[in-house]
């Protein structure tokens, strides 16, 4: 699915901003009341409400920015939101139009997205909990899918740098 970027966030404002927030709110979970209120706290961040109680977040700030499997360091975020292929609010995904933060490596000057990995995936039995999470890039994250063994060798995410959107595919050279 599409995102829309809207800015590349600096890490002193990461670490000024919403680490902070982020590190107080560690025992909370979020709210499943509605997608209008999700009883979340949250930052602005470029004129945009940016919801923090998140495990990925929290993942990030307590198991540091590096892929468990490969090393590789996130160390640009970008402020961004699903949008649908035409470009418009994506209504399923999306239906606020809400922006959030995303975390990226540069690896051969493209953008490698880092994710939250639950270290026994869900489908095993894992839980929801920051316990079973581990930060990992995208590539080892979808090679290791619902394993508990990780894998060095998987395609990488192309960012398109020409375009506003991009959209997370796996292709081993090129751009989209």
């Amino acid at each position: 699915m599409p995102l829309e970027r809207k800015s590349i966030v600096p890490n002193d404002v990461i670490e000024s901003i919403l680490k902070p927030v982020v590190l107080a709110n560690l025992g909370k979970r979020k709210q499943v009341t509605g997608s209008k209120d999700r009883g979340t706290q949250a930052v602005v961040i470029n004129g945009e409400i940016v919801h923090i109680i998140s495990d990925r977040y929290k993942t990030f700030f307590t198991k540091g920015f590096t892929c468990v499997n490969c090393g590789i360091i996130g160390t640009r975020w970008a402020l961004e939101r699903h949008v649908s292929h035409n470009g418009k609010i994506d209504p399923n995904n999306n239906p606020d139009g809400r922006y959030h933060l995303n975390l990226y490596a540069i690896k051969d000057g493209k953008e490698i997205l880092m994710t939250k990995d639950h270290i026994v995936p869900v489908s095993l039995g894992g839980k929801n909990y920051i316990d079973n999470y581990q930060p990992m890039c995208t590539i080892c994250n979808q090679k290791k899918g619902n394993n508990n063994a990780t894998s060095k060798t998987q395609p990488s995410p192309i960012w398109n740098s020409g375009s506003k959107y991009y959209t997370v595919s796996y292709a081993c050279i090129g751009e989209i």
